[in-house]
């Protein structure tokens, strides 16, 4: 399994408010640094009035401008680490 400092944000599934999620699953590692989801969607035009978009939770902002700082950090000493060699 790939060694990972930062996972935030996950992969994401964007759809439209006419299709309802049926299932979701992250599924196993498979040497990507992506995480690989398996979503299931039914197209149902009534599900928009039925479903919403989840709320953001307090420290949700503040969190993934953490994790994208950390992942440039990140890249950018890889980057000065490769011009290096």
């Amino acid at each position: 399994m790939p060694d990972r400092l930062v996972t935030w944000p996950p992969d994401q599934v964007l759809y439209q408010d006419e299709f309802a999620l049926v299932d979701f699953r992250r599924l196993p590692e498979f040497g990507s640094d992506h995480h690989p989801l398996l979503a299931g969607l039914c197209h149902l035009p009534a599900a928009a009035e039925r479903q919403e978009a989840p709320q953001l939770a307090e420290n949700d902002i503040a969190e993934a401008e953490r994790a994208i700082t950390a992942g440039l950090t990140m890249s950018s000493e890889t980057a000065g680490s490769r011009q290096a060699q």
